[in-house]
């Protein structure tokens, strides 16, 4: 059985996309053998796509993820 999560976050323009996207990318640099991590942006929406085997590695990857793209907003709206 495979665990599959797709989001899309809307961020108020297409640069504000990027720039979270540019933030995460060493997090996204690192591979991981249970999990399969992207994290792409479309205009001004962020998409996040995890896909597991494991559903411990999924909460797992799933919060950290969330948290960081969470954390990388408020940083980019204290501008």
């Amino acid at each position: 059985m495979s665990y599959v999560l797709l989001v899309t976050i809307p961020c108020a323009t297409d640069q504000e996309a990027v720039i979270i996207k540019s933030a995460l990318s060493p997090e996204m640099q690192i591979k991981m053998s249970k999990a399969k991590v992207s994290l792409t942006t479309h205009g001004a929406d962020l998409r996040f796509n995890i896909t597991t085997k494991d559903l411990s590695t999924f909460r797992a990857v799933m919060n950290s993820y969330l948290r960081w793209i969470e954390t990388a907003m408020k940083v980019y709206h204290l501008q």
